[in-house]
């Protein structure tokens, strides 16, 4: 069975049916898996994806975002929230808020998120192994002193928080 590809007219975002004069194309960089306007950002022919359809709307959503474009084939898939790293590599709407960064070293995986319920405000969440920990964090910072601290101690771990103490002290 082939890939399944959005139809150019339709939403990349939301996979709404789109006007004529409501199309907004944004560029997929593909280092950096990241949208752009190309008539403000160049990407380098061989980085780049090619160009996608979004409407006004998903388009600033995705723009003010970075570049994240977290509803991808929406329509295709469960409109389910999960906290499944697998899945919310694939572009599943995370539990606790819409992603704003992610972040993988080593064995370890981190989200930045911006909680559903308070907007503006920054918070993190990881996995150690694939494995979620079912925590989150107010900094970077902290939540990859406890992904370090979850590997070695567990689920019961303390390292992370006498770390974070001494660090600031």
């Amino acid at each position: 069975m082939g890939a399944i590809f959005p139809s150019p007219d339709r939403c990349q975002r939301c996979n709404e049916q789109l006007m004529p004069d409501n199309i907004v194309w944004l560029e997929l960089n593909n280092k950096t898996n990241l949208y752009s306007d190309p008539a403000k950002v160049h990407i380098a022919e061989e980085d780049s994806q090619g160009s996608f359809t979004f409407g006004a709307t998903c388009a600033k959503h995705v723009l003010k975002n970075g570049g994240i474009c977290q509803y991808t084939y929406s329509m295709r898939r469960p409109a389910e929230r999960t906290t499944d790293l697998r899945k919310v590599k694939a572009g599943f709407q995370f539990t606790w808020g819409y992603i704003t960064g992610f972040w993988e070293v080593g064995e370890y995986a981190i989200v930045q998120y911006e909680p559903y319920n308070r907007t503006g405000e920054q918070m993190y969440h990881t996995w150690v192994q694939g494995k979620d920990t079912s925590e989150g964090y107010m900094s970077l910072d902290a939540a990859l002193a406890s992904c370090i601290a979850y590997k070695y101690e567990g689920i019961t771990h303390h390292g992370d928080a006498y770390f974070m103490r001494a660090m600031l002290a």
